[in-house]
């Protein structure tokens, strides 16, 4: 858990302290937002024009992808820095599934700190 931040309580009530919550308030937010993946399938297409309210235009709202109950991890392939790891969420366990393990009936699984950098199986 990270510890109580006041700054950051402040902002966040100042931003919500509306009665009527102006569109892309979302943004105020979390100002470096460009995407979100909350919304997949045409069961949740009823929920674009709200999210893009509350997020702003400019903030994608993709869909389509799998995730399992416990959450979602996603890569940037593009990012070229070997030292820039964060959790967005604290208080949970993640663990990789090696490629090599993809198509095998009883996939051995690795813990994030145990996965090294630049390999693709452990």
């Amino acid at each position: 858990m990270q510890p109580p931040d006041p700054d950051l309580a402040q902002f966040v009530e100042t931003v919500m302290d509306h009665t009527e919550m102006a569109p892309g308030w979302g943004k105020r937010l979390f100002p470096h937002l460009l995407m979100t993946r909350s919304r997949s399938g045409s069961t949740m297409e009823h929920y674009q024009t709200k999210l893009s309210a509350i997020l702003g235009e400019d903030v994608a709202c993709l869909g389509g992808d799998y995730s399992a109950s416990e959450g979602c991890l996603g890569l940037n392939k593009s990012c070229t820095a070997t030292n820039l790891f964060h959790h967005a969420v604290w208080n949970c366990y993640s663990e990789l599934l090696p490629e090599d393990q993809w198509f095998v009936d009883q996939p051995r699984c690795i813990s994030i700190d145990s996965a090294q950098i630049g390999e693709i199986t452990p």
